[in-house]
């Protein structure tokens, strides 16, 4: 949790900037006995699609949520400086020469 931001508070402000990016948030089961499924980001029908295990707690949801949106461009997003500090932290490190979203 980042100082004077709860958990909660901070999954809604990545929510919030998800929906302006014109992605859709799903929390769901993912347990299935047949196929090893993880959250994550997918297209689904041409959309942008953020699935996220619903049982988990909820700042791991907001890890989640902020590593996938790391991979858009979000420097003409305001955010405040906790949220843009936390997604920078969950980015994963690019590869060279990997175009971006």
């Amino acid at each position: 949790m980042l100082p004077d931001l709860s958990d909660t508070s901070l999954l809604q402000h990545l929510e919030g900037l998800a929906a302006q990016l014109g992605i859709e948030v799903r929390y769901e089961s993912l347990a299935d006995e047949e196929f090893s499924i993880h959250s994550g980001g997918c297209k689904l029908l041409g959309r942008s699609l953020i699935l996220i295990n619903l049982p988990l707690p909820t700042l791991e949801r907001a890890r989640i949520l902020a590593r996938e949106l790391s991979k858009y461009e979000l420097e003409d997003f305001y955010l405040l400086p906790r949220v843009r500090e936390f997604i920078l932290l969950q980015a994963l490190p690019r590869e060279k020469n990997l175009p971006h979203k």
